[in-house]
This record gives structure tokens, sequence and C-alpha cells, in this order.
């Protein structure tokens, strides 16, 4: 309560944080997520490569860090993905998992495993990107992107590649409403198809998705420039008040 500047990313992040910061001089302002002022790769896209980003989901969301989920739950979240890639694979579309983190307990390529076991098609399962810049790259290089790690969301951002997610996750909700793509998140209580729907609506409306998401990101850049200059005011006024005294 006594901070005198407090952003965040999103507008979910702020009524959380409302009721903690009491009475403000000034009131939280909504940005968006820093990383999104990272330079994109040029791409040529293959419209009929589908990226799945999986995360690991346990009972210790504490450990992993995602919102706490009960056994059901995170079994109908595999059980939605495993469904949507093989709708997909019989759509023609050549499927990918892609894990972002690998290190156990918190191994994406843990959930792949499941995932495909619930599967009755084949599906490829690339290794780690080494970098940044690869995992550019590979999602740049993609038509769409079933992202349930926000990292692969954010990378989607970035290049302009039409996404999807599950509304599994605070921080999946609040970005994709931030980058007003909520149309194609899909929520658990909603059918087992639902998912599978929104990334077949995604694929057929590549073009005009990919074009809303790049003028988003750029407005969403001025929002974080905007909040950095005010920072340096502040601060700036505040080191030249101590030098005064």
């Amino acid at each position: 309560k006594n901070t005198a500047i407090i952003s965040t990313r999103d507008t979910l992040s702020k009524q959380i944080l409302q009721p903690l910061t009491g009475t403000l001089t000034k009131p939280i302002t909504v940005t968006g997520d820093s990383a999104l002022m990272l330079n994109s790769l040029r791409s040529s896209p293959d419209e009929k490569k589908v990226l799945f980003c999986p995360r690991r989901l346990t009972g210790d969301h504490k450990l992993l860090y995602h919102q706490e989920l009960d056994k059901a739950t995170i079994y109908r979240v595999r059980h939605i993905q495993a469904i949507t890639a093989d709708k997909l694979i019989d759509d023609g579309y050549h499927v990918c998992f892609l894990p972002f983190h690998c290190v156990p307990p918190d191994d994406d390529r843990e959930e792949i495993r499941v995932i495909s076991n619930l599967m009755h098609n084949e599906a490829s399962v690339l290794p780690r990107p080494d970098s940044t810049t690869e995992a550019l790259k590979l999602i740049g290089g993609s038509g769409l992107v079933v992202g349930l790690r926000l990292h692969s969301l954010i990378l989607a951002v970035l290049q302009g590649t039409p996404f999807t997610s599950i509304d599994y996750d605070i921080k999946i909700r609040g970005f994709m409403e931030r980058m007003n793509e909520a149309e194609h998140l899909s929520e658990t209580s909603m059918g087992l198809n639902r998912l599978y729907e929104k990334s077949a609506q995604a694929l057929k409306r590549r073009s005009q998705v990919s074009t809303k998401i790049v003028k988003r990101v750029n407005s969403i850049r001025g929002l974080i420039n905007a909040e950095a200059d005010r920072l340096v005011s502040l601060l700036t006024e505040r080191n030249n008040e101590r030098k005064r005294t």
C-alpha cells in the first residue's frame, strides 16, 4: 500500500492485487507481459503443422506453479488434448509435441507420454528447444500452437502464430483475455471437443487471426513502453529529490 507504482500484465492480476493495495495515489496500471518486447523472427509457416505444448500437471500444484486442480480435472485436460490432437491428425494436419520444461518433476515429456497414450494416432515429439531463438523458429514455422505453457502462447504472439488453449489456470486466461483471444480459450466444462472446434476455427481463419494478433501485440508494446517511461520518470524525480536534501 506504500508503493508508488504498481502495474500488472493482465486484468485478472489487477483484480487479485487490488484488495491488497489499500488506497493508492495512482491506480494499478494494466500493461502486458514484458516478454512481449522480444523481437520476432522471420518465418515461413507450414499451415499444416500444429504444435502442442502441454505442461506437467500434478496434484502438487505449488511445486509446479500451476493452479490447484483435482485428479478428475487433470485427466480431463489431458483427454481434451488427446482428442484434439487425434482429430487434427484425422483432418490431415501434422501434429508435433514440443516440451519446454524437461527437469523432473516439472517434465513436460512425461505429460506428453501420458497424452500420447490416450491417443489413437501417432504424433511426433520434438526435443526441447535449446534457445528462445530456436523456439521462436519452431513456433513461427507452424500453423497453430495449442499451448498450455504460457511461454508457448507468448512466443506464438511474437510470431503472429494463431494459438488456442484450455482454461485450466488464471495465467492462461489472463494472457488470452489481454491479447483479445479469449474466443480461442476452451473451458474444461464445455465438452471434450471444444478445444478441437476452436483450433479448427483458428486454422480456418489463420490469416485473419494472425493479423489481429500482430496488431494487438504492437498495441500492448506501446503500453509497456509507456509504463517503463513512467517508472524512469519517477526514479529520476526521486533521485533528484535526494540530491537536493
